[in-house]
């Protein structure tokens, strides 16, 4: 008798659910030097909350592009997008509760809707192998993107809430201590998938926005130096962090 095929298992099964260390710090500090990037293109630049978002779009795009043709190695592109996405979402941000003084609860309610949607959607081009995902990083197909954008607009004005409620020492600490939190549940893998994952990643965009301020502006560094040290220190971290052959990790977007 002629066994029955089984279904070929997807990546999301044939690999953990749970992605490295080395990548959770990555996007730890990518989300404070995103939120500083995204500030001093408003402040510094003088093109306000609004007008630096074409040129990052832009940007954007032509990492995508050089990915696709070679032209960047896969990680590269991938950290490169990430601060550019999270600079675009800061200043959009910011545009809306502060520049056009959106109610803050309206706006978070919103922002909460629009991640829980874009989470929910199925994933797009499902074919693709495993063995063709970057290890170390995550499935960045179907609306990933849009998510990170989401979630970044989201920690940005859940970030400026709290440290308006608790002050940047204050919401920076709280903050930060449940993002380790996040990590630790996330490391003993009692909070894996994509609700796990947009949750940390929500959590990094919120803690960032305030730790991003509280270095900014409670520092001799300035906004200036807070950007140039936060992107120096996540260069050294993810070029001296080689990820470890054996664990390669990958996450459904």
């Amino acid at each position: 008798m002629t066994p029955v095929a089984q279904p070929a298992m997807s990546a999301e099964k044939r690999h953990p659910m749970l992605l490295g260390a080395r990548y959770w710090t990555g996007l730890s500090i990518a989300s404070v030097f995103g939120a500083d990037v995204g500030d001093f293109i408003s402040h510094y630049l003088h093109l306000g909350h609004w007008r630096g978002v074409l040129p990052l779009a832009l940007v954007f795009l032509l990492v995508l592009r050089c990915k696709r043709d070679g032209w960047l190695k896969a990680e590269v592109a991938y950290w490169v997008a990430v601060v550019i996405v999270r600079a675009g979402a800061t200043n959009l941000a910011d545009l809306a509760s502060h520049d056009l003084d959106l109610n803050n609860p309206m706006l978070i309610t919103v922002l909460a809707l629009l991640l829980i949607l874009g989470v929910a959607l199925p994933l797009v081009g499902t074919q693709r192998l495993p063995n063709d995902m970057q290890p170390g990083l995550p499935d960045t197909r179907g609306f990933y993107w849009l998510n990170l954008f989401v979630a970044g607009a989201l920690g940005t004005v859940l970030g400026d809430d709290m440290s308006d409620r608790f002050g940047l020492s204050g919401a920076s600490l709280l903050l930060s201590a449940l993002l380790a939190c996040l990590f630790l549940l996330r490391q003993w893998r009692l909070f894996a998938g994509k609700s796990g994952y947009w949750t940390t990643v929500l959590g990094a965009r919120t803690a960032g926005t305030s730790v991003g301020d509280l270095i900014a502006d409670q520092t001799p560094l300035g906004l200036a130096g807070s950007t140039a040290a936060i992107g120096v220190l996540m260069l050294v971290v993810l070029m001296s962090w080689k990820q470890t052959d054996g664990k390669r990790f990958y996450e459904a977007s």
